[in-house]
């Protein structure tokens, strides 16, 4: 076994000081390592490409999202160029890329990035992959950051549709895509469609989760979410929902927590819009 070189040894300890936490050392160590090996290999070369990417990774880390995206490039470039566009690296890096740029609110050239690597992604594991499948799902996401809920919706599809294949309508993944679903639904305004894939999430995590349902936070977000929609109308079934949101937040992350508390204040403001409508309904019955 040959020893590792001096550089390949830098990046080494780089990540090591990342695992530990500092972030600067190991963007030091990185951008030595990357400039000693551009120096002696140049570009396109697979180990000056390697330090490149490492070196992003750091920039990345540290919310450096503009010096990430110019290493990133680098490692993009080099690996297209030795490895072709489909291989695992290249299509990883390219996903690296969108990321970098979703980071920057650069909605439209992340997009382009995340539309490549589930191109390549496709082309070689297959459109049920889990990783092609969660290609898409960032694609989704990023159109409905833009408010393009139409194509949010298509993308989500191929997602929910790979995992029902493959994974089963009971996967706790699957399970985030039809809560995903309710979500765009009630962006878009569709109140009924939305209440019916927060149903599905609900009544499946009940039969899928062994530890019981008040218990686990993804069930407490959809019953909260239920709440949501049950407001325009429904505000009896709406406080039913807060309140197991409420109750389950409280017993398991406790009363201070962040999401218990935004919990008990929309509970809150349900009860008093509830006793307002009351009141307005009182006064009219007395005129």
């Amino acid at each position: 076994m040959q020893p590792r070189s001096p550089r390949g040894a830098l990046i080494g300890l780089a990540a090591n000081f990342e695992s530990e936490g500092n972030l600067e050392k190991a963007l030091e160590l990185s951008l030595v390592a990357y400039e000693g090996r551009f120096a002696q290999l140049g570009k396109r070369n697979g180990l000056t490409d390697n330090a490149a990417w490492w070196l992003a990774k750091h920039y990345f880390n540290l919310g450096l999202y503009d010096q990430a995206l110019e290493y990133y490039s680098i490692a993009f470039d080099g690996r297209n160029y030795t490895l072709g566009p489909n291989n695992d690296l290249t299509v990883e890096t390219a996903l690296n890329i969108g990321d970098a740029y979703a980071k920057n609110l650069r909605f439209d050239q992340a997009l382009e990035w995340y539309s490549l690597a589930f191109k390549g992604r496709n082309h070689t594991l297959g459109p049920d992959d889990e990783d092609t499948l969660k290609t898409a799902i960032e694609i989704g996401i990023l159109y409905d950051k833009q408010l393009q809920f139409d194509k949010a919706l298509k993308w989500h599809s191929i997602v929910f549709e790979g995992q029902n294949r493959t994974l089963g309508l009971d996967n706790i993944h699957t399970l985030w895509t039809a809560h995903d679903f309710g979500i765009i639904y009630a962006d878009l305004g569709q109140v009924h469609t939305a209440l019916e894939w927060y149903s599905i999430a609900l009544l499946l995590r009940l039969e899928t989760l062994p530890w019981g349902w008040t218990d686990h936070e993804d069930t407490l977000q959809t019953a909260y979410n239920l709440g949501l929609i049950c407001e325009h109308g429904q505000i009896r079934k709406a406080l039913e929902w807060y309140s197991i949101a409420f109750e389950g937040r409280n017993r398991t992350l406790g009363p201070d927590h962040e999401d218990t508390l935004v919990s008990g204040l929309t509970l809150g403001w349900s009860h008093m819009s509830l006793a307002s409508t009351a009141r307005l309904w009182t006064g009219i019955d007395g005129v």
